[in-house]
């Protein structure tokens, strides 16, 4: 597993793996971002994270 977190990428180029070991990180797999369903969730997260 630790393997693929070295290698995955997020969409501005950093490393999720040197990302997770700053801070905690919470990864979101989306079918697209045309997708109401995914658009409502991302909503729905960002409401959260602002709470915290």
């Amino acid at each position: 597993m630790t393997d693929t977190l070295k290698e995955m990428k997020t969409n501005k180029g950093n490393k999720l793996y040197e990302l997770s070991m700053q801070h905690g990180v919470l990864v979101v797999f989306l079918r697209h971002f045309g997708c109401a369903f995914c658009r409502e969730a991302l909503h729905e997260l960002s409401e959260q994270k602002n709470l915290l």
